[in-house]
């Protein structure tokens, strides 16, 4: 189950929970598998324990489920209505009172995911108690204390997107508790602002400890706990993250850093963009991080098979309305007009784009703030900096001003957080 993809670094779940939490759900207490003295007692119980992370993370209630394919695909009406006597199914999932569903499963996110996050600081609390003395194999403490972090932190922003407010409007909005400690005492909600900030600070120092992560993709017969980094939260994973987050955040300084750490992660992480996936099913040759599930099969199987339709319980999306989704999405990077004729004809709002170059450029090039173009024989057509001016308000699409003024047709640079493409006005 891929949760984070090269290139997916730029773009965020296209998620909206409509509901403000409840205040009951803040007085959470942390719950734990992980709470026996014994199993600290050794490296291999560490190992235990930050895999019994991972796994919780599995579950039905959060990724293994509700945050991937189920509840929030639910959300945003990425299925299909039930057919007779199913019709209309849909709309319980926007009925927040019924703690039979949408209330009730909203619930079991929120608590999931607190538990694993108090999972993740007793076993950050362990590594800093004694895992130094028992953790003998080089590297694997800063390893595990890097990835703790990090986990912290992805959870913490997933939380916060979900639960917190829209950040461009509200940012000072309190909204989530950012949990660091092993307690049972509840934690004050925060301001969106500064749970990013801790979410900044965790992924920080994350980067320290796992700047030695040879992030092996495959493979390690020998040392087995260091394999297969794609299933991990590696050191490349925690610097994509962090690029989310900056670009989450959005100032001008921001947007910066996350393109400059973006690029980095590209050029270093070693995996390609999969061009199909015919051999490759899960794209697995360019997943930065995912979550391996043993039984996914099994447990899926049952949501998109033709019996399931009986119960209305199947998840399916009708040719037509596939057929349609495509079409649409299709006809709107076909378009042909440019410039001022653009401007007049899509003065409402209802573009549709031109994805081809103009001008003779053939390929576009991104330094941090810095962008050029040159023509199919490499020869430079342009080169400006950019400094970000604000957002477009029907596409959220981010808006980037030349710094020179005689600049041209290459004046804006828009960059679509939700989209496969940039956009050169």
């Amino acid at each position: 189950m891929t949760i984070m993809k090269i290139k997916n670094i730029f773009l965020t779940l296209a998620v909206a929970v409509a509901s403000s939490a409840c205040s009951d759900w803040f007085d959470v207490s942390p719950k734990t598998d992980i709470k026996t003295d014994d199993l600290f007692k050794d490296e291999t119980g560490f190992q235990s324990a930050l895999t019994g992370c991972y796994g919780n993370m599995t579950k039905d209630k959060t990724y293994g489920k509700n945050l991937t394919w189920y509840f929030l695909e639910k959300l945003v009406q990425r299925y299909d209505d039930g057919s007779a006597p199913f019709a209309g199914q849909s709309e319980h999932v926007y009925d927040y009172t019924n703690a039979n569903y949408s209330k009730g499963i909203i619930t079991d996110i929120w608590n999931s995911m607190y538990e694993t996050i108090a999972n993740v600081n007793n076993l950050i609390a362990r590594l800093d108690k004694n895992g130094q003395e028992v953790i003998t194999t080089p590297g694997s403490w800063e390893l595990m204390k890097g990835e703790a972090l990090a986990l912290r932190a992805f959870l913490h922003f997933d939380l916060l997107r979900m639960y917190g407010p829209v950040y461009k409007e509200e940012p000072e909005k309190e909204c989530i508790p950012y949990r660091k400690e092993f307690k049972p005492e509840t934690s004050p909600l925060l301001s969106a602002s500064k749970v990013l900030e801790l979410v900044l600070a965790d992924l920080k120092e994350a980067d320290t400890y796992l700047a030695q992560d040879s992030v092996n993709w495959g493979n390690d017969a020998e040392n087995p706990f260091k394999a297969y980094r794609g299933h991990r939260m590696n050191k490349y994973a925690a610097k994509a993250l962090q690029a989310r987050v900056l670009l989450y955040r959005g100032g001008s300084e921001d947007l910066a850093e996350a393109g400059r750490i973006a690029k980095e992660v590209i050029g270093q992480c070693g995996l390609k963009l999969v061009r199909d996936n015919f051999q490759d099913i899960a794209m697995f040759d360019e997943t930065l991080f995912a979550l391996h599930m043993d039984d996914m099969e099994d447990r899926l199987e049952s949501y998109f098979n033709v019996s399931a339709a009986d119960d209305g319980s199947a998840l399916w999306i009708t040719p037509t309305n596939a057929e349609g989704a495509f079409e649409k999405m299709s006809s709107m990077v076909t378009g042909t007009v440019i410039g001022e004729d653009a401007v007049k004809k899509y003065a409402d709002g209802n573009m549709t784009y031109c994805c081809d170059f103009t001008q003779d450029v053939d390929t576009f090039t991104f330094d941090g703030s810095t962008i050029s173009g040159k023509d199919a024989d490499g020869s430079e057509l342009f080169e400006h900096t950019y400094h970000y001016i604000g957002m477009e308000d029907i596409r959220g699409l981010y808006i980037y001003e030349s710094d020179d003024a005689d600049s041209g047709e290459f004046t804006y640079f828009w960059h679509g957080s939700r989209h496969h493409g940039d956009h050169m006005a």
